[in-house]
C-alpha cells in the first residue's frame, strides 16, 4: 500500500501503529482532554513518553499547531482503537522529521501552510524527536 493511500485509509487501528507511534497518538490524545480540562499534561505525557522533555516539546507542537491549523485539531479519546485524520497527520509528521525527509514533510502540508509556518511546525518537531528518542533508547 503506498504512502498515500495508507494515510487516507478510512478506518486506521491504533494497533496498525509501530509502538512508538501509539504512544505518541496517546500522549497527543492526552494533551488534547486534560488541556480542555484545564489541566497540566506534561506529567500524564511523560509517563507515555518516558520523558518530561519529550512530554513538554510535544505539548509545544501541539501550540504551535493549534495556533496555526486551519481548522480545529482532531484527536479520539484516549482509549479508543481508531485513529483520526489529524492523529495520522501528526505522525506522518513526526516520522518524516526523524527521517530527516523534509520534502515529504513539506508535500504533507504545503497546501495548508505557508513555508514559515511549516518551518515553525517542523522545528518544533525536531526539538520533540531528540527527548524522545532518547527516552524510547533508555525504555528498553
Amino acid at each position: 500500500m503506498s504512502y498515500m493511500t495508507k494515510f487516507f485509509a478510512d478506518h486506521q487501528r491504533t494497533a496498525d501503529y509501530h509502538p512508538a507511534d501509539q504512544r505518541i497518538i496517546l500522549a497527543v490524545r492526552t494533551a488534547v482532554f486534560q488541556t480542555h480540562c484545564k489541566q497540566d499534561p506534561v506529567e500524564s505525557m511523560t509517563s507515555i513518553l518516558g520523558s518530561d522533555k519529550a512530554a513538554g516539546a510535544l505539548v509545544h507542537v501541539l501550540r504551535v499547531i493549534g495556533e496555526n491549523w486551519p481548522e480545529p485539531f482532531s484527536v479520539q479519546p484516549p482509549f479508543c482503537h481508531m485513529v483520526s485524520m489529524d492523529e495520522r497527520l501528526i505522525v506522518n509528521l513526526i516520522t518524516a522529521a526523524v527521517h530527516d525527509n523534509r520534502p515529504g514533510y513539506d508535500h504533507i502540508l504545503c497546501e495548508m501552510l505557508d513555508e514559515d509556518v511549516r518551518d515553525h511546525v517542523y522545528n518544533a518537531i525536531q526539538a520533540f524527536i531528540r527527548p524522545y528518542l532518547a527516552a524510547r533508547i533508555t525504555m528498553h
